[in-house]
């Protein structure tokens, strides 16, 4: 399992304008195994496994609470963040 720290940039109605806000966002990540489309003898084969993101911690130095509605984009950008790293586990 890899761990990743990095910062997420989310934005944020204020009631008069977006705003972008940057949290600090912890989270680990399983390895990816790639599948198969097809097995040699010609069978359907198996999808990839793994590539499960658990989100440690979100953080913002100022105290703004992170929006819900963020969530699918930091979920994305777990995945984006973690494949340009090093410690990216794709077997």
């Amino acid at each position: 399992m890899a761990h990743y720290n990095g910062q997420f940039v989310a934005q944020i109605d204020n009631g008069e304008e977006e705003v972008n806000v940057t949290f600090d966002v912890t989270f680990t990540m399983s390895p990816i195994i790639p599948g198969r489309k097809y097995m040699r003898n010609g069978d359907p084969g198996y999808p990839d496994e793994g590539g499960e993101i658990e989100i440690i911690n979100v953080i913002n130095k100022s105290g703004t609470i992170f929006p819900d509605d963020q969530e699918d984009r930091l979920l994305t950008w777990c995945y984006k963040y973690a494949e340009k790293d090093d410690k990216y586990a794709r077997y």
